[in-house]
């Protein structure tokens, strides 16, 4: 009756998993364009818009004006042009027919950050104004603007983007005679903003001049992609779920996923050191339903925070401080499963110990932090589901991000239901003692993989830091044991975490720059766009199938050849750091997760892009080069 109770509970655990995603899709399904920042039904939009033209008489021959109302929601504001101290400033695009038009931006109002009182920005918590000046030209009969902003309250905040169009003929209103004449007299005596405009060529997006510095900041792309395998793409609700719960499950095989071997081992280990046949079952069946809890948390919670943050997948191990983290976290966790020390809370051993004080939160934690060194992989189905995910509701979003976990926790809850497969392993003995070391030596691996994501450059200090931490390791171990009284423990666990912590502080150094092919750049690589074949990689250190591809497929003698067989040039974006200009263009092509390569042809299609997601070959790379540019020529 008990081993019933408990089969009931994995049942029903899997069960609630599930739920989130079937009430979801039983929702109105949002078409691809669809913004996240849209309001719900149970909430209010957070930004409303408005627009109108005006006639200017004043100071000259007539002109018009458009202005662009912005009013935030009750309890939200956004951040003004000149943020301050933090946060994302409002970007306006506006275009009249083929020409941008330079944009007015009132100043915010100064007040302390929501999140961070220390800090002072400039917001909008009412409604603003901001101006477009148009000649008056009968032949503009329209404005198209966008605005982007990030809308805040004292509880979250959430990414918008609003679109509209502003009638310019017919009979206008005096803008002299409007309450709001003053300001934008002001702005436009006082604005650096060069008069002006700049003609765009077709099929890109207008390219924002910041106020604050002169340089050109791209905003956004206009581009048509096609895909290679466009049978993977995501165009509905249910085909993203099932998409990915098969991705999450073929993401516990990929090779990506090898550094993380180690932390998924601890679900043979955790039972074998346990001699009673009814305890070890029950252990290990506790410890997959605790290990699945961890990675079903780990995927909602970064669902929530990539979603309101407007992050992309992996986009995590663009912080050092992250990546460094783990380094010490890892080879903390190697020392343990060689005896030095026991490490509280991630204790991996089969016997337990002092630090296995909860084998549930053991197993939850553990969880999490394999599927945390898991998200810089992306396989199969996984670039087409987060693609199209990255571009619904948030409660969209949420429900495609458990399917992939459950898909990858699926292997532990089978076990949580079967555990009388740990009948299968072998019994209690000397080899328990040897798979621990093996562990360990897997965790050195795991240390030595995160290690070469940092850069070069701060290298040294890790390694100082990690011999401090080894030292610190074995002075933890060695001098406060059980045996030992409070105070003494207290001091030394005290003491040998300080050492650690002042030894993080030797990485401060500024990264090194990207070594790899011609950089990116949006000015040049908009005068490339047309004008011949484009070959553009997008990579990052941290991302492990990236290097893959650079190894396989994009290696040097490749890139040499096709370079000379097209008459090609080779770009690559590097997303290592965060990039703003690099991840507008990855969105305008449906993707929100790396590797993705695509190919622009010369001409007039240079707008339609041809997309390679995830790993492929050099045969399917040499057949998108045909379909995108055509025959090579020979040799």
């Amino acid at each position: 009756m008990k081993t019933l109770r408990i089969s009931f509970f994995s049942c029903l655990f899997t069960l609630l998993c599930l739920l989130p995603a079937f009430l979801t899709a039983r929702a109105v399904e949002l078409p691809p364009a669809a913004s996240s920042a849209a309001g719900t039904p149970d909430t209010p939009d957070p930004l409303i818009t408005a627009s109108q033209a005006f006639s200017v008489s004043i100071n000259g021959p007539a002109r018009r004006v458009a202005v662009i109302t912005l009013t935030p929601a009750a309890g939200y504001h956004f951040y003004a042009r000149e943020a301050g101290e933090a946060g994302k400033p409002v970007a306006i695009i506006a275009l009249a027919g083929d020409e941008e038009r330079p944009v007015l931006y009132p100043q915010g109002t100064p007040k302390p950050d929501a999140f961070d009182p220390s800090l002072t920005v400039n917001v909008h918590d009412g409604p603003a104004r901001f101006y477009v000046p148009l000649p008056d030209d009968p032949a503009v009969q329209t404005l198209s603007w966008s605005v982007s902003a990030l809308m805040c309250s004292a509880a979250n905040c959430w990414p918008v983007s609003r679109e509209g169009t502003t009638k310019l003929a017919g009979q206008l209103q005096r803008a002299e005679a409007q309450p709001w004449w003053g300001e934008y007299a002001r702005l436009e005596q006082t604005s650096r903003t060069p008069s002006a405009v700049r003609r765009i060529d077709a099929g890109m997006a207008a390219v924002k001049q910041h106020p604050a510095d002169g340089n050109e900041v791209r905003l956004s792309w206009n581009f048509t992609p096609r895909f290679f395998m466009e049978s993977l793409e995501v165009r509905s609700m249910g085909k993203a779920l099932l998409f990915g719960l098969i991705a999450g499950l073929i993401l516990n095989f990929m090779p990506c996923v090898l550094p993380v071997v180690s932390l998924k081992l601890s679900t043979l280990l955790t039972a074998s050191g346990i001699q009673d046949q009814n305890k070890r079952i029950h252990h290990f069946r506790m410890h997959n339903i605790w290990f699945s809890a961890g990675i079903m948390c780990f995927f909602l919670l970064l669902a929530a925070v990539l979603g309101l943050a407007g992050l992309a997948w992996g986009s995590a191990f663009q912080s050092q401080t992250l990546v460094a983290v783990l380094v010490v976290l890892v080879f903390t966790l190697g020392l343990s499963m060689f005896g030095v020390f026991n490490l509280p809370v991630l204790d991996l051993k089969a016997v337990p110990t002092e630090a296995q004080s909860s084998p549930r939160g053991q197993a939850f934690f553990t969880g999490m932090m394999a599927t945390l060194l898991a998200t810089p992989c992306s396989g199969p189905f996984l670039g087409g589901v987060l693609g199209w995910a990255f571009m619904q509701s948030p409660l969209v979003l949420g429900a495609v991000f458990a399917s992939v976990g459950l898909g990858m926790s699926s292997p532990y809850l089978t076990m949580a239901v079967f555990p009388a497969l740990v009948k299968h392993f072998p019994r209690p003995g000397s080899w328990i003692g040897i798979l621990e070391r093996l562990v360990g030596f897997f965790l050195m691996g795991t240390t030595v993989y995160l290690l070469r994501i940092l850069p070069e450059t701060l290298w040294p200090s890790m390694l100082v830091l990690l011999w401090l931490t080894g030292l610190a390791a074995w002075v933890w171990g060695r001098f406060s044991g059980l045996e030992k009284s409070f105070r003494q423990r207290l001091c030394v666990r005290v003491l040998c975490a300080a050492t650690v912590m002042a030894a993080a502080w030797w990485l401060n150094q500024p990264p090194a720059p990207h070594p790899g092919w011609e950089g990116f750049e949006a000015a040049r690589f908009e005068q490339m766009l047309g004008k011949q074949p484009v070959i553009v990689d997008f990579t990052a250190d941290w991302c492990p199938n990236c290097k893959v591809l650079e190894h396989t497929t994009l290696h040097a003698e490749n890139l040499r050849r096709w370079m000379k067989q097209y008459n090609a040039r080779i770009v690559q974006v590097d997303l290592t750091e965060p990039s703003v200009q690099g991840e507008s263009l990855l969105k305008s092509l449906g993707s929100s997760s790396i590797p993705v390569v695509a190919l622009f042809p010369a001409g007039q299609h240079s707008d339609k892009p041809l997309v390679l997601r995830d790993i492929f070959t050099t045969e399917q790379m040499e057949e998108a080069l045909q379909q995108a540019f055509g025959l090579p020529a020979t040799e």
